[in-house]
């Protein structure tokens, strides 16, 4: 009774910080993890939750690694982004070790409908709003599928920009669970292409009665990840894009044919010590990769490119409450003059807080952006009244406010075109503001910034999530 009675206190000290020197007869002493109960997994396979875990049954364990060791898990199952809430809870009995997880399930079916503007993104279409430019549809995600933390996706939408497309992800093959298989299709039509960049501004061409641009894509992808924390991803895609207009077809993709297609083939490793991935306060994140379009396969494809592509972050604690992060993104390669189509480097999927409505053509860029944000309201946890369901009753949110300063640079000397006024290449911009990020559950990250950029432009954003996420 008094040797439990003892570690009890000891685990309570380490918890809070403090680890004191005690007896090596009874604080060093290992003990074997003897059970591990998990509860609230109504639809998540228990090998999926034991996959994440940096302990199994049998392990023997002194009090302070356990420590360490549940504070790990507890960060790997949350980032699975299959759970809003995770507690693990543990009991030490005489030399055994009894282990308790205890879940809280999303929801994991998503039928949303589509209405949507047909825009790169909202700050571009508030500044000129055209309502004939409307998308429609149905997009349905059934997250952790079969629950084996599969993802199927399937998304149909009509309007002006029309897009049919098929996916699954499995990334648990094997009985380690280290291998993983994703494969997809996506067929598109367009009323509109974008075919020049003119005054830093994408210039579209229109045809209201017909489509005029039609493209499809075919990928296959596998993943090995040996831990934790590094994944390899290797991936081979098959791409056609056809113009339906042939006096624009050479400056659009570089070629007279009807149909272009080409390879991409892309490897990249990932080491991820974040504690959230959709909005992380401490540890850091490295990718590195090659991408090479075209692999020679098929004739008539006069576009092919290598690229090394890096990015990373890098997120502590300055202060309570006060935190730094640092996210980069790098892509390297050959500067020479291409297509519209295969020119696209910021302002498209990788964007610059206050010049998020232009565009900027170029091979080889550089981003990075740099956050100093205040736990204004820290993580709360309520229920919502009148709500049965658990999965969306119990809700947690935290409030950080943000000042932040960011820089670019892109390489276009090919691009860079003062008569048509295209004049952000070769330079570096930069910007600055404050904002308000709200975080809440089902990784939602709401952000309302004020910005002020190299240009001298101001503005007001809001953007449904952080600004590296697709990175």
């Amino acid at each position: 009774m008094i040797l439990r009675k003892s570690i009890f206190i000891y685990l309570i000290l380490c918890s809070l910080g403090f680890a004191p020197i005690m007896s090596q007869t009874i604080y060093d002493r290992l003990f074997v993890i003897t059970d591990i109960s998990i509860n609230g997994n109504e639809k998540t396979k228990a090998s999926i939750i034991l996959r994440e875990l940096d302990f199994k049954e049998g392990d023997s364990i002194a009090p302070a690694e356990l420590i360490e060791k549940i504070v790990v898990s507890k960060i790997n199952l949350n980032n699975t982004l299959l759970f809003n809430f995770v507690d693990i809870l543990y009991l030490i009995d005489e030399f055994n070790i009894t282990i308790n997880i205890e879940l809280t399930e999303r929801w994991y079916t998503w039928p949303v409908p589509i209405f949507e503007i047909a825009e790169r993104n909202l700050p571009a279409f508030l500044e000129s709003p055209n309502w004939e430019e409307i998308n429609y549809g149905f997009f349905v995600t059934r997250n952790n599928f079969r629950g084996r933390k599969e993802l199927l996706q399937l998304k149909a939408r009509w309007g002006y920009k029309e897009q049919f497309s098929l996916s699954y992800s499995k990334p648990n093959l094997g009985k380690e669970q280290k291998h993983g298989i994703d494969v997809g299709i996506n067929n598109f039509r367009q009323h509109e292409v974008t075919l020049w960049t003119e005054n830093n501004q994408p210039l579209d061409y229109s045809n209201h009665v017909s489509y005029i641009y039609s493209s499809f894509s075919a990928f296959i992808a596998h993943s090995y990840r040996p831990k934790f924390y590094a994944k390899h991803d290797l991936s081979f895609t098959y791409n056609a894009a056809s113009l339906h207009e042939d006096s624009l077809r050479q400056d659009f993709y570089g070629s007279d044919v009807d149909i272009l297609d080409w390879f991409n083939f892309q490897y990249q490793f990932e080491y991820d010590r974040r504690d959230y991935k959709i909005y992380p306060l401490h540890g850091y994140l490295i990718k590195v990769g090659i991408s090479q379009r075209g692999l020679g396969l098929l004739k008539g494809f006069d576009s092919p490119k290598s690229s090394l592509l890096l990015s990373g972050s890098i997120n502590y604690e300055l202060a309570p409450r006060l935190y730094i992060e640092n996210v980069a993104k790098v892509r390297l390669t050959k500067d020479e003059n291409m297509p519209y189509l295969f020119r696209q480097a910021l302002g498209y999927t990788t964007y610059h807080r206050g010049f998020e409505l232009y565009t900027i053509d170029g091979n080889s860029y550089g981003i990075s952006i740099n956050n100093l944000k205040f736990n204004l309201l820290p993580t709360q946890n309520f229920k919502i009244p009148l709500v049965p369901w658990e999965q969306f009753n119990k809700v947690h949110l935290a409030v950080y406010t943000n000042l932040f300063f960011d820089l670019s640079y892109v390489q276009g000397k090919y691009y860079y075109n003062p008569a048509v006024g295209n004049t952000l290449q070769n330079q570096i911009l930069y910007s600055t503001g404050f904002g308000i990020d709200l975080v809440s559950y089902y990784d939602q990250v709401y952000r309302f910034e004020f910005t002020m950029n190299s240009l001298g432009q101001t503005g007001i954003f809001f953007h449904l999530e952080t600004p590296f996420r697709r990175w």
